[in-house]
């Protein structure tokens, strides 16, 4: 039975998630919890974010409340409660789900410099669903993005020094 005041289930997309936890502060049952990392510079890294949809009243305010636009409200409460039944989702399922669902199709990161590129490796240690992988050879890094695995958050451009970094179109998605 569909509750009183239904806005949808809350579908966390990733997309452009910038971790500033509006949507975890605007949830007054406590429902999600993000954990983000500071570095001393001040960046930012999303560690995980998990919303629990046992507690969750599915009121909106999370949506409502995101700056980005991440959050995405898929009104159908039998199919989805099927889907999600009162489960913890973290990113990983919920890049599952958002694919099973075929919401958005955003761009991804991509180099739109590689020749910037230092190796620093900061891109691996700063995305949330390991879409990237560094190879060293011998004094030589090569790093590559999986382009199925990349949700969009942009973590890996807003950290990188060398700007090696950028959105780019799905199929452009290259390491």
């Amino acid at each position: 039975m569909e509750p009183e005041n239904y806005f949808g289930h809350p579908v966390y997309t990733l997309e452009n998630c910038t971790s500033c936890k509006a949507c975890q502060r605007a949830c007054k049952q406590e429902a999600i919890k993000i954990e983000v990392e500071t570095k001393p510079d001040g960046r930012k890294m999303l560690r995980s974010y998990e919303l629990d949809f046992g507690k969750c009243n599915f009121c909106g305010k999370c949506a409502e409340k995101c700056p980005n636009d991440v959050i995405v409200m898929v009104e159908d409460f039998e199919g989805m409660s099927k889907r999600v039944d009162k489960d913890v989702f973290d990113i990983p399922k919920f890049m599952e789900l958002k694919k099973e669902l075929k919401l958005r199709e955003y761009k991804r990161a991509g180099f739109v410099k590689p020749e910037n590129c230092i190796g620093c490796e900061l891109c691996v240690l700063t995305c949330p669903v390991k879409a990237i992988t560094a190879n060293r050879l011998d004094s030589k890094v090569e790093i590559t993005i999986d382009p199925e695995t990349c949700g969009g958050c942009g973590e890996c451009i807003r950290n990188c020094p060398a700007y090696a970094l950028g959105f780019v179109e799905v199929g452009e998605v290259s390491g």
